[in-house]
């Protein structure tokens, strides 16, 4: 799995909400992202391929913490960490790695390899919300000076 560019990404998260962005790439396979391992977390879905949804939906209460997208299809998702405990987690795929029929992940088909195609995102939470942030210093000495305005 890809997301941002990146096999396998870690993403540090505050104990806030955000807006993810989802997009199934593959050329012939459905995901069911499945937040469900993730305690504590709350997602709603504001939005799809065709714009915003006349209201939001409840993931979490309605549709038992998972996303189905087919190829080509995109979700717009509210995701709030504020209850997720610190530590690390993981999004998990359970959809198959064969063409799906429907049904149910683990009785109807085998769900994805949990080593490979299984796992999209890791997020860690470690900072309260609301906590300050460090300000990062900048990895080059130059003030923005021409020099440093320019593309080499």
């Amino acid at each position: 799995m890809m997301v941002n560019g990146s096999t396998w990404p870690f993403q540090l998260v505050e104990q806030r909400r955000y807006r993810l962005r989802l997009l199934n790439g593959c050329q012939s396979r459905f995901l069911i992202l499945d937040f469900g391992n993730i305690p504590g977390i709350k997602v709603w879905q504001i939005g799809n391929e065709g714009g915003f949804l006349a209201a939001p939906v409840n993931i979490t209460d309605d549709h038992g913490d998972r996303v189905i997208l087919g190829p080509a299809e995109r979700a717009d998702c509210i995701v709030d960490f504020a209850d997720v405990p610190a530590g690390e987690h993981l999004l998990h795929n359970i959809g198959p790695d064969e063409p799906f029929a429907g049904g149910i992940p683990g009785v109807d088909f085998p769900p994805a390899d949990a080593g490979t195609t299984g796992q999209v995102l890791q997020s860690g939470s470690s900072r309260p919300r609301g906590a300050t942030r460090r300000r990062r210093r900048s990895s080059s000495n130059c003030r923005l000076s021409p020099s440093c305005r320019q593309r080499r």
